[in-house]
């Protein structure tokens, strides 16, 4: 049902079922890749409301840390995504993949728990994970979702965007407070320094408000 192809590699078409909803591809040298392609093989589609969310997993110790990429569905039968730069600094996970590894030994298989129960590992045969240092294996996953459900999930590269906008955001702020604010500073005899008065603080506020209802980008400028 579903193919994946990683930059340079060779297109993969058998991912390793974990439940009938979701299946793993295996990404070897993980680190060496920037952009990899996820689509529909197109001889099975999705039920109708339904799509595939697609996840990553970078491999640590102590399992895969998923984090969510998108999606695929009927009317948009393939997504590109850039990997290259979702390399994980510290723990984060995405469901329904982030606990698939729950107490997984360094170099052992895991056990899978989903919406609340555990899956015995006879009823799913599920890929050996396998983390080495010198050799980053990553997986992408697929997990068979509502749309709606899908679309409530935002993608790591929006989160990204996101946080970058907030962070410009804030600095333009900031900027804006303390040129405004020092320009009505006045010295003080006794001592080396400069006041502000409190009411330029709340004339800077109302201005600073009633450019943002005008435009909401005006920071930017």
């Amino acid at each position: 049902m579903f193919g994946c192809l990683a930059s340079g590699r060779l297109v993969q078409t058998e991912p390793v079922a974990v439940d009938p909803a979701r299946v793993v591809f295996t990404i070897d040298d993980a680190d060496k890749i920037n952009h990899l392609v996820v689509f529909l093989l197109g001889h099975i589609p999705f039920d109708e409301g339904f799509g595939g969310a697609v996840y990553f997993g970078w491999p640590s110790a102590e399992g895969p840390v998923w984090q969510y990429l998108g999606f695929i569905s009927n009317l948009k039968p393939s997504a590109i995504f850039r990997v290259s730069k979702t390399r994980p600094t510290q723990s984060e996970a995405a469901a329904p993949f982030a606990s698939m590894y729950q107490n997984a030994a360094p170099m052992g298989g895991f056990q899978q728990n989903f919406g609340g129960s555990m899956m015995d590992s006879e009823q799913a045969q599920y890929p050996a994970y396998m983390y080495d240092a010198s050799s980053i294996q990553a997986q992408v996953g697929i997990s068979i979702e509502p749309l709606d459900d899908i679309a409530q999930q935002t993608p790591l590269a929006d989160e990204a965007s996101q946080a970058g906008g907030m962070i410009g955001f804030t600095q333009a702020m900031l900027a804006n407070f303390f040129n405004y604010a020092m320009s009505f500073s006045t010295p003080t005899p006794k001592y080396n320094e400069e006041y502000v008065p409190t009411s330029v603080v709340k004339q800077w506020y109302e201005s600073f408000e009633r450019k943002l209802a005008l435009n909401p980008n005006f920071w930017k400028q």
